[in-house]
C-alpha cells in the first residue's frame, strides 16, 4: 500500500474528497476487507522477559486481509484470491508502514466473497506472534474454508523499518466434509459469521478451551437460499511434539503445523420468492447467548439470524428446524444485505438492504412464527437512518461495546455508539447511535461523516481498534474499506472528518 499525500483533505456528507492515509490497487476486484484489532504484538526476547512492561520499542500490526473476486465473462470461471496486508505502530503513533507487497493466498482460488478472523476472546483479547490468528472465508465454489496466520519477522531488530510478512495458509475447507446440497450445482456462498460474539471472557476460554482441541460454529449462507451451520474444530500444535517444527530461516522460531476439521451440523432452506423460488441469503449471523453455560459447555449456539433477496429478516431457532422461522424479526424495503450483531447486547442487532436503511432492532420484540403471516406481526425497529446506498458491510466500534438500551424494552443504554458502514455506491458511512434527550432511550440513527474516495461500490470495511494502553487510556482508531470494480481499498482517519 502507498502513502497517500498530505495535501489530500477529508470530507463530511456535504464536504470534498476525503483524506486517506494508506492506498492500495488489488490484482481483481475487492469484494471484502476484515482487520484484526486489536494489533498483534511483537517483542524482542528482551522485551518478553520483562512482558514489555513500558511498552518501549515494542510494535504493533494491524493484519489486513481483502477477499477478491473476478468472474472470467469467456470461461464463467469465479476466480480469486485473499491478499494479507501487515499495518504497524510503535507504541501509540500510526507510522503506516506496509508489507511492500501483500502475500496472497492463491491468486486461482475460488472467489472469496466475505471472511471474518475469529476472536475467541472478544476483541479486546491480545495477540502474539506465536498465536496470531484464524481467518473464514466464504467462497464462490460453495465452501467455508478455515486458514491460519502465520507471521515472520526475519530480525529481532525492532527498531529495523522492517514490516513482518504476514501469510494466510488454508487448514481446512468444507469441501473436504461432503456438500451440503449436491442437488444444486454453482451456488455460492455468500456470507459466515463466527460463533465468538460476546466471549469476552478469559476464565471462560481458560476452564472450557484448555485441551489443544477447540470447538468453534460458523453459519454460512447461500445464493440458492439455505443456510447452515458448521462445526469446526481447530487442533493445536501445543503438547504435541509431533507438529512442531523448526524455521530456520526466521531466527530458528518454533512454529507449529496446526490443523482444522469441519463438519456440517445443520443445512436448511431458508428465504425463498413466490412460495418455492430459492433467494439468496446475502447474510447471517449467530446472536450470543444471554448466558455463559453454552459456551462453557462448547454446545453449538441456539439462534441464527439471516437476511435475504426477499427484504425478510428471519430467526432460526437451531433446536427445532422441523418448524420453518420461529420468528420474522423485520423487513426492508429490498433485500437484505447485511447485518451485525452488536459485540455485547444479546437483544440488539443491526440490519441494512439495498434499499439504503440501516436499522437497529429489539429482538425481543420480534413477532411469532411462519404461521402467522406477514405485515403487522413485523414489529418496527428502533431507529433506522438512510446512508445513501445499499448496505454491503456494518461494523460496531470495537471500544462502543457497552450495552444498548431502551428504557421501554428495558435494555440497559450507552449514549453514544459509532458504526461503520460499506454504502455500495454511497461510499462509507460513520452512523452515530445516540440517546434521546440525554435520557436512556434510544433516540435515532444518524450519518457524521463519510469517506468518498472510492470511485466503485464499497463493499468491505472494518475498524483498525488501537486497544486500549496499560493505563487504560484508548488508542487511536482509523477505518480501512475497499470498493469493487475499481480494486481499491484505502485506509483513512474517521475522526479527521468534521460531525455534522
Amino acid at each position: 500500500m502507498t502513502i497517500a499525500p498530505d495535501e489530500d483533505h477529508c470530507a463530511t456528507v456535504a464536504d470534498a474528497p476525503s483524506k486517506y492515509l494508506a492506498h492500495h490497487i488489488s490484482a481483481m476486484e475487492a469484494c471484502s476487507l476484515e482487520v484484526m484489532s486489536p494489533p498483534i504484538v511483537v517483542e524482542t526476547q528482551q522485551q518478553q522477559d520483562r512482558r514489555c512492561a513500558d511498552n518501549d520499542g515494542c510494535k504493533y500490526y494491524w493484519p489486513m486481509a481483502v477477499g477478491c473476486y473476478h468472474l472470467d465473462s469467456s470461461t464463467g470461471v469465479r476466480k480469486g484470491s485473499l491478499d494479507v496486508h501487515m499495518i504497524s505502530c510503535q507504541k501509540k503513533e500510526f507510522s503506516m508502514q506496509q508489507q511492500e507487497k501483500p502475500a496472497t493466498l492463491s491468486s486461482t482460488m475460488s472467489g472469496v466473497l466475505d471472511g471474518k478472523w475469529l476472536y475467541p476472546n472478544g476483541r479486546g483479547g491480545s495477540r502474539t506472534m506465536e498465536n496470531p490468528g484464524i481467518f473464514a472465508s466464504a467462497h464462490a465454489d460453495g465452501t467455508v474454508r478455515v486458514s491460519e496466520l502465520c507471521v515472520e519477522q526475519k530480525s529481532d531488530d525492532l527498531s529495523s523499518s522492517s514490516t513482518p510478512l504476514g501469510k494466510l495458509s488454508q487448514l481446512s475447507s468444507s469441501s473436504e466434509h461432503g456438500e451440503i446440497d449436491k442437488s444444486i450445482s454453482g451456488r455460492l456462498c455468500l456470507s459466515l459469521d463466527w460463533d465468538d460474539v460476546g466471549h469476552h471472557s478469559s476464565e471462560i476460554e481458560s476452564e472450557a478451551l484448555s485441551s489443544n482441541r477447540k470447538n468453534y460454529h460458523i453459519a454460512s449462507s447461500y445464493s440458492d437460499g439455505s443456510l447452515a451451520v458448521h462445526s469446526v474444530v481447530l487442533i493445536s500444535c501445543n503438547n504435541n511434539e509431533e507438529n512442531i517444527e523448526f524455521d530456520h530461516i526466521a531466527a530458528n522460531r518454533r512454529t507449529c503445523k496446526n490443523s482444522a476439521e469441519i463438519e456440517t451440523l445443520h443445512a436448511w432452506r431458508a428465504h425463498s420468492l413466490h412460495g418455492n423460488i430459492p433467494a439468496e441469503v446475502w447474510t447471517t449471523c449467530f446472536l450470543q447467548s444471554t448466558s455463559s453455560s453454552d459456551w462453557q459447555q462448547q454446545q453449538p449456539p441456539s439462534l441464527v439470524l439471516s437476511g435475504g433477496d426477499d427484504a425478510l429478516l428471519k430467526l432460526w431457532d437451531l433446536r427445532n428446524l422441523t418448524v420453518p422461522a420461529i420468528s420474522r424479526l423485520g423487513r426492508h424495503e429490498a433485500g437484505v444485505t447485511s447485518l451485525c450483531a452488536h459485540p455485547t447486547d444479546p437483544h440488539s442487532v443491526l440490519s441494512g438492504g439495498y434499499d439504503g436503511m440501516l436499522r437497529l432492532w429489539d429482538i425481543r420484540m420480534a413477532s411469532g412464527g411462519e404461521s402467522k403471516g406477514l405485515g403487522r406481526h413485523v414489529h418496527r425497529p428502533l431507529g433506522e437512518v438512510d446512508v445513501g446506498g445499499g448496505v454491503w458491510r456494518i461494523r460496531w466500534h470495537p471500544e462502543d461495546a457497552s450495552v444498548i438500551t431502551d428504557r421501554k424494552s428495558g435494555v440497559r443504554a450507552q449514549r453514544q455508539q459509532r458504526v461503520l458502514v460499506a454504502a455500495m455506491h454511497g461510499g462509507c458511512k460513520v452512523v452515530q447511535i445516540s440517546s434521546k434527550n440525554g435520557s436512556e432511550d434510544i433516540g435515532g440513527l444518524s450519518v457524521v461523516s463519510e469517506f468518498c474516495n472510492h470511485e466503485s461500490m464499497a463493499y468491505g470495511a472494518d475498524w483498525m481498534w488501537g486497544g486500549r494502553d496499560d493505563d487504560g487510556a484508548t488508542c487511536s482508531s482509523l477505518a480501512a474499506s475497499c470498493s469493487f470494480y475499481d480494486k481499491q481499498a484505502f485506509i483513512w482517519n474517521p475522526m479527521q472528518c468534521q460531525p455534522l
